[in-house]
């Protein structure tokens, strides 16, 4: 939805839905082309878009991120909750790769929130979650007996 929402925005005119899906799949080649149409009809239902002759028009701007470099950016609001979930776990892959010795939940929430650069919500039980999914993917791992998490290097996967 929100690529949509962008494309919409760069285009500052209607779109017509090839268009449209041409677009997103080339920042997201695995989108299905069913799931890029699908969108439209929910954001006309709430009337962030409207449907013309020529295509689809953005209505509301201000939800719509923009697209720089191949980056979505714009205000917390704007994103879905699937976003906020991908970016947090970059986050905490970042500050994981960066700390030495390890961090536990309580100190990867306290330097999330002092980073300034990410307005979404961060609380314990929120990077508990991410932590476990990063754990079961195989990019992070517990040191020892410590409630201490760090960062899987390239040499330890091997």
């Amino acid at each position: 939805m929100t690529l949509v929402k962008a494309f919409l925005r760069a285009n500052n005119g209607p779109l017509n839905p090839k268009a449209i899906v041409r677009e997103v799949k080339e920042l997201l080649p695995d989108a299905t082309v069913g799931g890029i149409y699908n969108v439209c009809p929910r954001l006309e239902k709430s009337k962030v878009i409207e449907r013309t002759d020529d295509g689809w028009k953005l209505v509301k701007s201000e939800e719509a991120p923009v697209i720089l470099d191949g980056y979505a950016w714009g205000p917390v609001e704007v994103f879905q909750s699937y976003e906020h979930t991908f970016r947090r776990r970059e986050i905490i892959l970042h500050i994981l790769r960066h700390s030495q010795g390890g961090l536990q939940i309580v100190q990867l929430v306290n330097q999330m929130r002092a980073f300034g650069y990410y307005k979404g919500t961060v609380n314990k039980d929120l990077v508990k979650g991410d932590i476990e999914t990063l754990r079961a993917e195989k990019q992070i791992k517990r040191i020892g007996g410590s409630r201490k998490w760090k960062a899987i290097t390239e040499r330890e996967d091997e």
